[in-house]
């Protein structure tokens, strides 16, 4: 948005409308907060039947960890920053250590990944999985892009799964 208000010589619109993300971001944090404390948060892109982890600095871990300050599973801090476009997949039994107290799979409908994933042993086994806070979320586009619409939406989104 910072780019485009340069572009279209609307800076006074573009800081209004970041004021405004960055008001909503903090009302939601205090929300989710309040709703699950410090319990940690992690998401699982499932596309064409591989998985791949929304790390730091990639899309939507943008919002969970930064904007949002929800806490990261020892699992993902391990994990090296995003640095270019490319996904690289994390094998089933790369999940065995994942230590989020909720999960978030991203996925289309009718992914052949979801039925395989959560009925695998080893998903079963994950803290997460046991104790039902493993939420499916349709793949909407949101949480795999960057920008200010879509930043809202994965608030949107966390909040009303979160928050109960």
């Amino acid at each position: 948005i910072e780019v485009m208000g340069t572009i279209l010589n609307k800076e006074e619109e573009e800081e209004k409308a970041l004021e405004a993300y960055d008001a909503e971001a903090k009302l939601a944090s205090e929300e989710i907060k309040a709703a699950i404390g410090d319990e940690s948060v992690a998401a699982i892109w499932l596309i064409g039947g591989q998985y791949y982890f929304l790390e730091n600095g990639r899309f939507s871990a943008n919002v969970l960890y930064k904007d949002l300050g929800l806490t990261q599973p020892q699992f993902v801090q391990n994990m090296e920053a995003a640095t270019d476009a490319t996904w690289s997949p994390i094998s089933l039994e790369g999940l065995a250590d994942l230590d989020a107290d909720h999960i978030f799979l991203i996925a289309a409908e009718g992914e052949t990944g979801v039925e395989a994933l959560t009925s695998s042993t080893l998903w079963q086994g994950l803290s997460a999985a046991q104790n039902e806070h493993v939420y499916l979320i349709k793949d909407d586009g949101s949480w795999t892009i960057n920008g200010m619409i879509a930043s809202e939406k994965v608030i949107e989104t966390v909040k009303e799964t979160l928050v109960k």
